[in-house]
């Protein structure tokens, strides 16, 4: 992961709900409604 600090906030390696080729979809630390979601991209835009 180069250049992705962003990444780092949401926390993937422990939030992570699905990973696929391109995307990760993790739950959100503080969650306003229940089941908030965010989706990552893997690469730098």
């Amino acid at each position: 992961m180069s250049n992705l600090s962003f990444m780092s906030k949401f926390k993937p390696e422990t939030r992570c709900i699905k990973e696929f080729e391109y995307w990760i979809v993790c739950i959100r630390e503080m969650q306003a409604t229940l089941g908030v979601a965010v989706i990552l991209l893997k690469r730098e835009c």
